[in-house]
């Protein structure tokens, strides 16, 4: 079989998917960040994805559903880019400046 070689479309990929993994971690991060500290045995532990979309969809959503567990998954592992308008629902969520969530999003993609 012959040996593939890459051409630039197959590195702007890479360099994409790396972009999106970042974006996925500093989403991740943020969760963390304003997630509550639940109990477990002798040690506390962050919530769940679907603790906090509960906890959120309860305070800031009217118990609408906002957001499903899978897609703040593929968010946060880098499969997927959030729409605009999941980013300010994210930031409302986060207690973070849309502006400023935007801007670090920014920093990323054009590195």
């Amino acid at each position: 079989m012959p040996e593939r070689k890459f051409n630039e479309n197959d590195k702007r990929d890479k360099a994409m998917k790396i972009k999106m993994r970042k974006i996925g971690y500093l989403l991740r991060e943020k969760r963390l960040s304003v997630s509550s500290e639940i109990p477990k045995g002798k040690k506390n532990k962050k919530q769940s994805r679907a603790e906090f979309i509960e906890e959120i969809g309860k305070k800031l959503f009217d118990n609408e559903e906002w957001i499903s567990i899978r897609y703040l998954s593929n968010i946060e592992s880098g499969h997927n880019l959030p729409s605009i308008e999941m980013l300010i629902k994210l930031s409302v969520a986060f207690e973070t400046d849309p502006i400023e969530l935007f801007e670090s999003i920014y920093n990323i993609l054009k590195q």
